[in-house]
């Protein structure tokens, strides 16, 4: 074959989801290369994956990688042919059999789960406007980049109460984050309201590291709405009835208290990081894979806490998880002009039909595909222009610009865990296995146990929840996704995960006990 033809593609992970969607399975030799037959010249060609420059000859092209493949390849006629037999005959993926001019492989469906236990991942492509066809990546070796007690999944709030929860007993902890901040929707999607702490009654029902860190979003006096009087201190008590027990803070300082807190308490923290995939020993998740400017790497855990707000790792684990399109377009945003600093809350059911909103699948979004994310947070960006142009013409001014706008999706309700117990908003028992109580948001009275089933995986003994992606239903999510409720759960999962690498062994009295000694209530008698 003509040196000319032969094209060698370098790229990494995230190009390798784009070929996905062009070629059919195929399973790479060593060296990473593969043969394909090309139906318009008959001749062969040679794809190099590795990490996205396109090499043809001596001249260097920065192609896509569509082009490479629309010049040099058709699918879906790929396969490996080797001259001698390979070793073992049968892999999980396929068996291999002679042919006249050497050996081809039968391929076969294989499990996610399978996948992950030979430590290889198959891409998948969109659904949207591409084929169903894929691409096997080629295994590799692994650097383990550290060893931990426990590994927390998400920066969020509950991931930050989960991770310091953990810390405290005595366990090695490490904060896995995928964007650069700590708070996620309260800090980078400009959600800056910290929920009631109180059942508008005049009763304190989230205790432990939900007030403590309430505390934390005002402490530097920068606060838009601070502690309400009667709550600050106890020389008003008969205040506590007028005004729930909430606070409005400014997200930038919340972002840089919630650093120094998570780094104080002695959490290894590790930014621009994102979860990849699971490692599984049986039914056990034995390290997590993860992927940042030093290239793929292993973390080894004993313990897993899932705080990703969409329950990746419980998705990824072989959990049952549950979503559903929930999700409206959405923006909170901060606007500077004449009347000085304003933030407006914009929020309306999603609408197909209007103009400048890009056309969605469904009434919602369930915030749990890349289609959706994306969709959802180009909708709810082109909702701010318009807001801020309406804005313009009723204040009769061009001097009102957008100061502050969020740098995450607004998802509120998005995939979440498929427990033992579900948490629902109807049921207001005190649970046996309390870990906490919340209260409702919305309307003064209601108060509620959160089991401790809830958060648990149920196929995986060293896998725990935190934050909205804990088995809850539709109603009860409603109430488990806000600020205190988080945070309550996180710092059970945090105990729990420095206690135990088995949660279905745990014996939660002694859980309990530890919770109580942290300040928390369990049950609603405690309070009321």
């Amino acid at each position: 074959m003509p040196r000319s033809s032969r094209v060698r593609c370098i790229m990494g992970r995230s190009s390798a989801q784009t070929v996905g969607s062009a070629l059919a399975p195929v399973q790479r030799r060593r060296s990473g290369e593969m043969q394909s037959r090309s139906a318009s010249t008959g001749r062969s060609s040679r794809l190099r994956v590795r990490t996205g420059y396109v090499a043809t000859g001596r001249n260097v092209t920065r192609w896509s990688v569509e082009t490479v493949l629309n010049r040099c390849l058709r699918p879906p006629t790929l396969c490996r042919r080797t001259t001698s037999p390979p070793r073992p005959s049968v892999t999980p993926f396929g068996r291999w059999t002679r042919f006249r001019r050497g050996w081809s492989v039968s391929w076969k469906p294989v499990s996610r789960r399978a996948r992950c236990e030979e430590g290889q991942t198959m891409c998948d492509s969109s659904r949207h406007g591409t084929s169903n066809a894929t691409l096997i990546e080629a295994p590799r070796h692994l650097p383990i980049s550290g060893t931990y007690d426990v590994a927390v999944v998400g920066g969020g709030v509950a991931g930050v109460a989960a991770a310091v929860a953990a810390a405290r007993t005595g366990a090695s902890v490490i904060l896995i984050e995928r964007t650069f901040g700590l708070g996620g929707l309260a800090t980078l999607g400009l959600i800056t309201t910290y929920e009631p702490l109180c059942d508008g009654h005049g009763h304190q029902v989230s205790f432990g590291l939900s007030e403590e860190m309430l505390a934390l979003s005002v402490r530097d006096g920068s606060a838009f709405l601070p502690v309400p009087e009667g709550w600050a201190d106890d020389r008003h008590p008969e205040a506590r009835m007028n005004h729930r027990y909430l606070v409005q803070f400014n997200a930038s300082s919340y972002l840089l208290a919630l650093e120094e807190f998570v780094l104080g308490n002695g959490v290894h923290l590790l930014y621009d990081t994102r979860f990849c995939s699971v490692c599984l020993s049986g039914n056990r998740i034995d390290a997590l894979i993860v992927e940042n400017k030093s290239g793929r790497s292993a973390i080894r855990c004993r313990t897993v806490i899932d705080a990703t707000g969409d329950a990746d790792i419980c998705a990824a684990a072989g959990e049952e998880v549950r979503s559903f399109k929930t999700n409206t377009v959405n923006g909170w945003y901060y606007s500077h002009g004449d009347n000085g600093l304003r933030l407006h809350r914009l929020s309306r059911p999603f609408d197909p039909s209007a103009q400048g909103v890009p056309l969605g699948a469904g009434p919602g979004f369930a915030g749990d595909e890349a289609y959706d994310v994306t969709q959802q947070m180009i909708a709810s960006r082109a909702l701010i222009r318009s807001h801020l142009a309406e804005t313009r013409r009723e204040e009769n001014t061009d001097h009102v610009f957008p100061f502050l706008v969020p740098t995450l999706p607004g998802f509120r309700m998005t995939r979440r865990l498929v427990g033992a117990a579900t948490f629902e908003a109807d049921d207001r028992k005190d649970h046996p296995d309390s870990i906490g109580l919340i209260s409702d948001w919305r309307r003064r009275g209601p108060i509620y146990s959160i089991p401790f089933r809830c958060l648990c995986a149920v196929k995986t003994p060293n896998l725990i929840t935190a934050g909205r992606c804990i088995s809850a239903g539709l109603t009860g999510w409603d109430m488990s996704r806000v600020i205190p409720a988080c945070v309550v759960t996180g710092e059970a999962a945090g105990v729990a995960a420095g206690m135990t690498d088995d949660f279905a062994s745990l014996k939660v009295p002694m859980l309990q006990a530890k919770l109580r000694h942290n300040g928390i209530k369990l049950q609603v008698g405690d309070v009321v």
